[in-house]
């Protein structure tokens, strides 16, 4: 749900990523030059790929149980989400996978981390990292259940839970 999907056609698609922006903005005084901002793209092709499941079902098991076609439409809808998200995320893009965030991202850069450092420490230098490389703002983390359990349990010395303060950097 955080990635926008736009509807294509055919066998492949065509999208543009990134390589370089430079930032150009800043104060002009009327009637003066405006500076200029420049970007340079790097257009790729991939193929379409198809995320499917089925289950079979007779029809007698579906007229004995009226709500078990909509249970059973519900729980495949889910196991394609699961598919769906697994896939952005950590499909290798060999064969039918797709071509995951987590295979193509930079990876963390470890000099940003320091001694003492928690899991949200990590996290917080991990968005610092996003803003300083590509001059924009994280708009999400993604993170495991476990993962972000342990954040929110964490606890001090004396066994406290600390207050997790969320704040939107924008």
């Amino acid at each position: 749900d955080l990635i926008p999907s736009t509807p294509v056609t055919g066998n492949s698609y065509s999208y543009f990523r990134e390589l370089l922006h430079t930032r150009g903005a800043g104060p002009v005084a009327e009637g003066g030059a405006k500076p200029t901002s420049n970007v340079t793209f790097e257009q790729h092709t991939d193929t379409i790929k198809k995320l499917a499941v089925w289950m079979p079902v007779t029809d007698e098991a579906l007229d004995d149980v009226p709500q078990l076609q909509s249970y059973l439409w519900e729980l495949l809808r889910y196991d394609l989400k699961l598919e769906e998200e697994g896939q952005l995320l950590k499909g290798d893009g060999t064969g039918n996978n797709l071509n995951g965030v987590m295979t193509q991202a930079t990876t963390f850069d470890p000099t940003l981390s320091r001694a003492n450092d928690t899991a949200i420490d990590t996290v917080r230098r991990a968005i610092y990292q996003v803003r300083k490389q590509s001059k924009r703002a994280a708009d999400a983390v993604v993170m495991s259940d476990l993962d972000w359990m342990n954040i929110e349990l964490q606890k001090d010395g004396d066994y406290r839970i600390g207050i997790l303060l969320v704040v939107a950097l924008v």
